[in-house]
């Protein structure tokens, strides 16, 4: 995976690069989650049949996603978001996303 400029100390939450949330579609397309702390890097990628990841969803720098699911009825991923308890919608025919639902902080 690319490295963003200083290494990716920036990652929110674990101050590293990390892959994680790995799903597979109903066509056998492969999706994983990257986080490095930087707009253009952090989001939804696809492993491609040539071999190359690629950033199919974009999501903001400040995010760390972790889960991830494929709605494959409503065209869309699901992503679990560490940083502020968050639920993002992404829709994979516009490069589109929202928050689902943000789970309310304990205090």
């Amino acid at each position: 995976m690319p490295l963003p400029p200083g290494g990716g100390g920036t990652t929110p939450v674990i101050g590293i690069p990390v892959v994680t949330g790995v799903a597979r579609s109903d066509s056998g397309a492969v999706y994983f989650l990257y986080s490095c702390g930087q707009g253009g890097l952090t989001g939804i990628w696809q492993i491609r049949r040539s071999g190359g990841p690629q950033l199919v969803v974009p999501l903001p720098a400040d995010t760390m996603p972790n889960a991830l699911v494929i709605d494959s009825k409503r065209n869309r991923f699901l992503v679990t978001d560490s940083t502020d308890g968050r639920i993002w919608q992404a829709h994979s025919d516009e490069q589109r996303i929202d928050i689902r639902m943000r789970v309310p902080r304990h205090r």
